[in-house]
C-alpha cells in the first residue's frame, strides 16, 4: 500500500518493520524517521499480537512520537497470526 509502513509486533515482543526485524527499539526512530523524510504522507500500521505485553507497545508509541510519526492506525491481529 502506498503511504503506509506496517510494524508488527508478535507474541514473543519481536518488531518488525516493512518485513524488516528491528533488533534494538531505539534504532525504530532512526528507521521510521527516515521513512518519512522520504514519504510525508507516512501512516505507521501497527499490528500487534494480543498476547504481546503492552510495555513493548507503550516503547514503540513513544519511538514512534520521538521520530515524529503521529499519525497511527492501529490493528487487531487475526487469530490464525496468534495462534
Amino acid at each position: 500500500k502506498r503511504h503506509v509502513s506496517t510494524i508488527w509486533i508478535d507474541r514473543f515482543n519481536n518488531i518488525v518493520i516493512d518485513d524488516v526485524t528491528v533488533k534494538n527499539i531505539k534504532n525504530l526512530r532512526t528507521i521510521v524517521y527516515n521513512k518519512l523524510v522520504a514519504d510525508k504522507q507516512l501512516i505507521i500500521s501497527l499490528k500487534v499480537d494480543k498476547n504481546a505485553d503492552m510495555g513493548i507497545v507503550t516503547d514503540v508509541q513513544q519511538e514512534l512520537r520521538r521520530a515524529n510519526a503521529l499519525r497511527i492506525n492501529y490493528s487487531a491481529l487475526p487469530a490464525a497470526f496468534s495462534s
